[in-house]
């Protein structure tokens, strides 16, 4: 059990600050440890709101048994019970936050609802598995639902407390110390990238240095063929080309229209592209040529560049 108080934290915070601050209200007709949380100077008293409440009597049984606790209780003020001269302002509880010092035991309502005394922490929970709470409308089973219920944290519970922020703590140091130590890969990889990017000699010393030779070749050769195949992209982009489609002995070109033509009656440079397309793999791209895709679809360049070495 990680604690046997869960909700209202944010409330039980500012009871802590304001057991700190000594900053509570008290009642009349109740013992010294039963306290009106909200902070105030004039005099509370404490009534049932009905008849069928029995929140006096249980408080007042709860107080004088348990001297070690402190019950926080928040209340509506009475718009039916009118204070005589010298008394408190008559007020009616909602619900209680019991501690220990400062370790919150649970919390008990009054549903009005239900006309029932509800009792809440993680023992009850854990005890009944379906809801939240424990009910009862009856105040000899509250006063045993109580001491069944509420006690401080066992030798064995705060052990189990213990277990389970240990293992919580590593548990984010691990994952802290992955989190550090990969950004910082990635700070090295991107530094690298940009190092790469830059063709630093640095970085290819280094590289060649750890027999990655052939990798910086294939880098190499991709930047190259990268470079052609953007070329050939804003050709088509720029309809700087046509595609052409070779069935048998006949040519279908697409460039603002479709034609026909025969081998024979080719451009004779668009005759030698294809025809280098043509010795070439599939899925291949040559320099100021065009691009083979399969062995009768084609992209011709318009400009075409035929500088081959003598």
């Amino acid at each position: 059990m990680k604690a046997v108080h869960r909700g209202q934290r944010g409330k039980l915070k500012r009871i802590r600050e304001q057991i700190e601050n000594k900053q509570f209200g008290s009642f009349v007709n109740m013992p010294r440890n039963v306290l009106y949380w909200q902070n105030t100077v004039d005099p509370v008293e404490l009534i049932n709101r009905d008849y069928k409440d029995f929140s006096l009597s249980f408080f007042t049984y709860l107080a004088e048994r348990h001297p070690e606790y402190t019950f926080y209780l928040e209340a509506n003020h009475s718009s039916t019970a009118k204070p005589m001269k010298g008394e408190g302002n008559k007020v009616y509880m909602t619900q209680s936050l019991v501690l220990a010092d400062k370790e919150c035991l649970g919390r008990i309502e009054w549903s009005y609802y239900n006309d029932a005394m509800e009792f809440y922490n993680e023992r009850v929970t854990e005890d009944i598995r379906r809801g939240s709470c424990k009910k009862t409308s009856k105040l000899a089973t509250a006063k045993n639902i109580f001491a069944r219920y509420f006690y401080p944290l066992t030798l064995q519970e705060e052990m189990d407390e213990v277990e389970s922020d240990v293992i919580s703590a590593l548990s984010d140091h691990a994952y802290s110390l992955k989190r550090t130590r990969d950004n910082a890969t990635r700070d090295i990889i991107d530094k690298l990238s940009v190092m790469l990017k830059q063709e630093s000699s640095e970085l290819f010393e280094f590289v060649n240095a750890h027999g990655m030779g052939k990798q910086l070749e294939a880098r190499a050769k991709d930047k190259e063929a990268i470079s052609i195949t953007r070329s050939l992209n804003d050709a088509i982009e720029n309809d700087k080309g046509q595609f052409i489609l070779n069935k048998g002995d006949m040519y279908y070109s697409l460039n603002k229209g479709v034609k026909r033509i025969k081998r024979d009656d080719l451009p004779e440079d668009i005759r030698t592209a294809v025809g280098l397309l043509k010795v070439a793999e599939d899925n291949t791209a040559i320099d100021g040529v065009g691009y083979k895709a399969t062995a009768d679809k084609f992209f011709i360049m318009e400009e075409l560049n035929f500088d081959f070495d003598e």
